[in-house]
């Protein structure tokens, strides 16, 4: 019988990009840089006239993900010394930065560019239009289906596992929703996200609303290193979701209402858990996020 070989993983890459607005073209070439590289660094270009975030901001979001060990801007950190690859989009203009004459330079061939993502995103919050995304990135394996609860919920409880749960739309996802959802995940052993379908998201927030599908919203939450599990629920109260998995801790934002939050309360506590709220953390919101961009486009 023929020998196979498993391609041999580079050891250290460093994927070169703006990284600005998390979005499609970020989730599937993190994928796929990530699955070549045992250890993986970002190296953040500067920002210009259309970069929304902060480079602060952009290194913590992408910090946050899975594969990436370490995010830091270009001018603040200067060129990771021990790096064996670095990777980079075939658009991207690499002139401003000193890369080492003696480490090979990637160039990612995927259907669609950042600078094009960057530009469809944009295009989706302006117009409230969607637009067509890249397929390339695989479905995550942190996303499960309403059916697939009931197993699942009792195999986790029967290894001990303190489960967490919490809900939202988390729509164009920013810094206050990671920084949220890392403290819900100290609560417990395990983090499940119950996300709002498209309808109850346009149903209280308007035609323009959301930017990201449901698919696409539960696929960029799963790149979240403190995300175990996404699961997708319709309507707009997961009452019926905390009736079945009953989680230990159930973990609110604090701009839900009070009677939302009791009949919430109520039941979670008659299951023997818990409900925390968490202040806001920072002054983040889609909302916002969306209306800047806006701003930004008729300047």
């Amino acid at each position: 019988m023929a020998e196979t070989h498993t391609p041999k993983k580079i050891h250290h890459g460093c994927l070169i990009g703006a990284f600005d607005l998390f979005n499609a073209w970020h989730e599937m070439t993190l994928q796929i840089v990530g699955n070549q590289c045992e250890h993986l660094d970002i190296l953040i270009t500067d920002a210009n006239s259309d970069t929304v975030w902060s480079g602060d901001i952009r290194a913590e979001m992408i910090a946050a993900t899975h594969y990436v060990e370490h995010a830091g801007l270009v001018s603040a950190t200067g060129v990771t010394p021990d790096v064996d690859v670095f990777f980079a989009c075939k658009d991207q203009d690499l002139s401003a930065i000193n890369l080492p004459a003696n480490i090979p330079v990637v160039l990612l061939d995927v259907s669609m560019t950042e600078s094009e993502a960057s530009r469809l995103l944009k295009t989706r919050i302006e117009s409230g239009a969607w637009s067509h995304y890249p397929e390339e990135k695989q479905c995550s394996g942190k996303i499960i289906q309403e059916h697939e609860l009931a197993s699942r919920v009792s195999e986790w409880k029967q290894n001990s596992l303190q489960i967490v749960t919490t809900n939202g739309s988390f729509d164009l996802l920013h810094p206050g929703h990671v920084r949220y959802l890392q403290e819900a995940r100290s609560h417990g052993n395990l983090l499940i996200i119950m996300v709002n379908d498209d309808a109850s998201i346009r149903d209280r927030k308007g035609n323009q609303r959301p930017v990201f599908l449901q698919r696409e919203r539960m696929e960029a939450l799963s790149m979240l290193r403190c995300v175990d599990w996404v699961v997708p629920f319709h309507g707009d109260n997961p009452l019926y979701m905390i009736d079945r998995i009953a989680p230990a801790v159930h973990v609110k934002g604090g701009s839900f209402e009070p009677e939302r939050i009791a009949r919430e309360k109520q039941l979670v506590e008659s299951k023997g858990g818990k409900l925390i709220t968490l202040e806001l953390i920072g002054e983040f919101s889609s909302s916002h996020l969306i209306q800047n961009v806006r701003a930004m486009s008729k300047i």
